[in-house]
C-alpha cells in the first residue's frame, strides 16, 4: 500500500516530522507537491466557481481551501491514472504505532470493494458496523460523514469516482468527501483512528489562512438553509437506496 503525503515544497520541517514518524515504523512513503495558492499556483488548476459557491452556500472559499482541495484532486488524478491503490495523509497528523496495523486491514480488502475507506475524522460519529477486522478493528459506515480529510484510503476506482464528481467546486475537500450522493462512494472507515490531527497549537497552518469570517446577506443565507436542506434530503436517499457489500470476518 502506497502511502502520499501532501506537503508544501516550502514546509519543510512538516516534511521532515512526517518523514521521521513514518520511517520509525517502518511505513515506505512518498510527499506530493501541494498547490500552493499563496504563490499563485491555481492558475490552470482549480475548478472552483465562486459565483456558484455564493449562489449555493452563500460564502465563498478562501485562496487556501481552493489549494487543498486542488492538491487531493491532483493526487486522485494521479491514483487513477497509474492504478495503484494509496493512503493519503496530510502533513499535520500525529501517527500511532498501531497504524501500521490500520495499514495492513485497509490493504486487506475493504478497500477493493468500497473505493474509499477513511482513516480519521474531525466529528464523532456513530458508525453502524459492516464488519469486525483482525487486531480488534472494525469497518463501520457513516450516514454522515465526519469532515476532515487528514487520512484516507483510495483505490484507483475510487479516486476515479472522486475526479467525475467534483468537476466543479464550492465546498471544501473534507465537506466534498462527506458528500457521497455527489460521487458514489459511501462514507466508510476503520475504527479506531490511529493518526490524530494536530491542532493550530501544534501545527500552525502553512497552506494559508483558515475561512476568513463571511457576512452573508439575508438572501444568502437563506439559499444556504435551503441547500443544506436539499443536501439533507439527498444523503437521506443515498443511504435509504445504499447496498453495503458483504465482507467475510476477520
Amino acid at each position: 500500500m502506497r502511502i502520499s503525503v501532501i506537503n508544501l515544497e516550502r514546509s519543510v520541517e512538516r516534511r521532515q516530522q512526517m518523514h521521521a514518524r513514518l520511517t520509525a515504523l517502518g511505513l515506505a512513503h512518498e510527499f506530493f507537491a501541494a498547490i500552493d495558492a499563496a504563490r499563485g499556483q491555481l492558475e490552470g488548476v482549480s475548478r472552483y466557481d465562486e459565483a456558484r459557491a455564493l449562489r449555493v452556500l452563500g460564502q465563498p472559499l478562501t485562496p487556501a481551501e481552493v489549494g487543498t482541495f486542488a492538491s487531493h484532486y491532483l493526487l486522485w488524478q494521479q491514483c487513477a491514472r497509474d492504478g495503484a491503490a494509496r493512503i493519503v495523509m496530510e502533513d499535520d497528523l500525529q501517527v500511532d504505532p498501531a497504524f501500521v496495523d490500520v495499514v495492513t486491514a485497509v490493504s486487506g480488502g475493504p478497500l477493493q470493494r468500497l473505493g474509499f475507506v477513511r482513516l480519521h475524522g474531525l466529528s464523532a460519529r456513530q458508525g453502524r458496523l459492516q464488519v469486525p477486522l483482525s487486531g480488534g478493528y472494525r469497518l463501520v459506515r457513516y450516514a454522515k460523514g465526519p469532515r476532515g480529510a487528514q487520512c484516507y484510503a483510495i483505490s484507483p476506482e475510487g479516486a476515479a469516482a472522486l475526479v467525475r464528481g467534483a468537476s466543479v467546486w464550492v465546498d471544501a475537500v473534507d465537506l466534498y468527501l462527506d458528500a457521497f450522493w455527489l460521487h458514489g462512494l459511501a462514507s466508510h472507515a476503520i475504527e479506531p483512528y490511529r493518526v490524530h490531527h494536530l491542532d493550530e497549537s501544534m501545527a500552525p497552518s502553512t497552506i494559508g489562512s483558515a475561512r476568513h469570517a463571511y457576512r452573508r446577506t439575508p438572501r444568502e443565507k437563506l439559499r444556504r438553509e435551503l441547500t443544506h436542506m436539499l443536501w439533507s434530503l439527498k444523503r437521506y436517499w443515498f443511504n435509504l437506496r445504499y447496498r453495503a457489500p458483504q465482507f467475510s470476518g476477520p
